[in-house]
C-alpha cells in the first residue's frame, strides 16, 4: 500500500561515504529522492547497478524516499496467508517471510518504520574545522 511507483533508475548520485544504507540521490517528480540499498541488510551481495535496476518509490511518514532493486521482473499480490515464516538462518527483522515460490517478502511496516522517518543528517565545514 505504501508504494507509489517502480521507476527505472536511469540516472542517480551516488553519495560516496553516507552511512548504510544510503546510497544515493535520483530526480523524481520534480524533487530531489533518497535511495536506499538494503542489500547489505538484506545479506545479499551488491554487484553494482545494472540497466535493469529500479527505484520503488515508498510513501514514508514524514517523507517519501526509494529503495533500490537490482531489476522488477513482475508485480504480484501476494496472499499474507499463504507467507511462512523463515528459517532462522534467513531471518532478518525486514523480511517479513517466504511464499511457497521463493519470493522473499519485505515488512513493509517495519521498513517504513525505519528508514520513512528518517531525517538526513547534514555536516558543514566551516574554516578551520568540520561541525
Amino acid at each position: 500500500a505504501a508504494v507509489l511507483q517502480v521507476a527505472v533508475l536511469r540516472e542517480f548520485t551516488p553519495l560516496p561515504g553516507a552511512a548504510v544504507p544510503l546510497f544515493g540521490v535520483t530526480h523524481w517528480r520534480g524533487t530531489v529522492l533518497t535511495i536506499l540499498d538494503l542489500r547489505a541488510a538484506l545479506g545479499v551481495r551488491a554487484v553494482g547497478v545494472t540497466d535493469l535496476g529500479r527505484v520503488i518509490v515508498l510513501d514514508g511518514a514524514d517523507r517519501t524516499f526509494g529503495v533500490l532493486a537490482d531489476a522488477v521482473h513482475e508485480i504480484t499480490e501476494v496472499d499474507l496467508q499463504q507467507v511462512r515464516a523463515l528459517p532462522d538462518e534467513r531471518s532478518t527483522t525486514l523480511l517479513r517471510g517466504i511464499t511457497d515460490d521463493g519470493v522473499l517478502l519485505i515488512d513493509g511496516d517495519t521498513l517504513l518504520q525505519r528508514y520513512g522517518t528518517m531525517k538526513e543528517r547534514r555536516s558543514t565545514t566551516r574554516r578551520g574545522g568540520q561541525t
